[in-house]
């Protein structure tokens, strides 16, 4: 380990590996002096790198530190680092998970861009800021939750995560910059609070190229208000599965005529079996009913469905002998 020496701290400058030994454990002190600091690029294109240990103490970590080191496959970033240089971890594909510290607040730009293995990474509560492309190219990343108290998304931050399919937003909507989620799986989804709902847009719709769904909301508030025709309604009796499976505890089925909600029903489970029992509201003559049920498992809203039927004052769909099945699935795999 090469190293410098300033105001009695030590920063490292550079490293290599011996060969077949893969793993380097950074010392906490170094001639007696703690280590506190990483260089910039100090680590970079090290490709035999496997494993590094990093001790408490240390507290930045330089741009592009660990850089093109394609052989690193996990990282932990002690809780005493409070600042990560752009770039730190960018081109590692070899990584598969990286811990961060609890006290961080800014990721900087491209900190683990081209980590095409990164499948895994949770984000410290105290985060306030996500910088440019801080995860662009992440093809194995699936999921994230963005904690509650970050204000700003800089451009192309997940850009072409291919298989990015959810994200969770703990918070009020942050200020989101351009390219944001470019690329990211076909039908992904932002998934927010029901408080924080307002700050985004209404359940259901775009938002920055991704489906607004809301986390752990009751039948009660979800859909909107129904349209109410006085003393005329329709009976539905059916039985519910989403994407060919059972339908869960605490999903809701909403009814529509056209874009008005006529009714809507959390689905009661009964011998393994999910039943919708719902006043649907007619407003006359033949009216084609059609479907949304929201998966409270998820907070996704689904929305295809070849199911349909045909509602009329006073009438009844289904019942408890030959139920309406309402089917929810992607048309592509029906």
């Amino acid at each position: 380990l090469a190293f410098s020496v300033s105001n009695n701290e030590v920063t490292l400058q550079e490293a290599s590996i011996a060969s077949g030994q893969g793993a380097l454990v950074i010392p906490e002190t170094i001639n007696d002096l703690p280590v506190t600091a990483i260089e910039d690029e100090a680590f970079k294109g090290l490709s035999s790198l496997t494993g590094i240990t990093l001790p408490e103490g240390i507290t930045s970590i330089g741009v592009s530190a660990f850089e093109g080191c394609t052989g690193l496959s996990g990282i932990v970033l002690p809780d005493s680092v409070t600042s990560l240089g752009s770039a730190a971890f960018k081109g590692c594909t070899g990584l598969t998970e990286a811990s961060l510290p609890s006290g961080l607040t800014i990721l900087s730009a491209e900190v683990f861009a081209n980590c095409a293995g990164l499948g895994s990474i949770t984000l410290p509560a105290s985060l306030t800021q996500i910088g440019e492309s801080t995860f662009s190219e992440c093809d194995a990343l699936t999921s994230i939750t963005i904690p509650d108290g970050v204000t700003s998304i800089g451009i192309g931050a997940f850009t072409n995560c291919t298989s990015l399919t959810s994200i969770t937003f703990l918070g009020t909507a942050p200020t989101v910059a351009t390219d944001v989620f470019t690329g990211v799986a076909d039908g992904a989804v932002s998934l927010v609070t029901l408080e924080a709902l307002s700050s985004f847009v209404d359940i259901g719709t775009d938002w920055n190229g991704l489906t607004l769904n809301v986390l752990g909301a009751t039948a009660e508030q979800l859909f909107g208000d129904i349209v109410i025709y006085a003393n005329n309604s329709t009976t539905l009796i059916g039985q519910v599965t989403i994407e060919g499976e059972v339908a869960g505890s605490g999903d809701v089925v909403a009814i529509y005529v056209g874009s008005e909600l006529r009714g809507k029903q959390e689905v009661a489970i009964n011998g393994g079996v999910a039943w919708v029992n719902a006043q649907v509201n007619a407003a006359g003559g033949d009216e084609a009913i059609s479907f949304k049920v929201y998966d409270a498992s998820t907070g996704v809203t689904h929305e295809k469905s070849k199911t349909s039927a045909v509602i009329t004052t006073g009438g009844t769909v289904g019942s408890s002998a030959s139920p309406l099945m309402i089917e929810m699935k992607d048309f592509e795999t029906q």
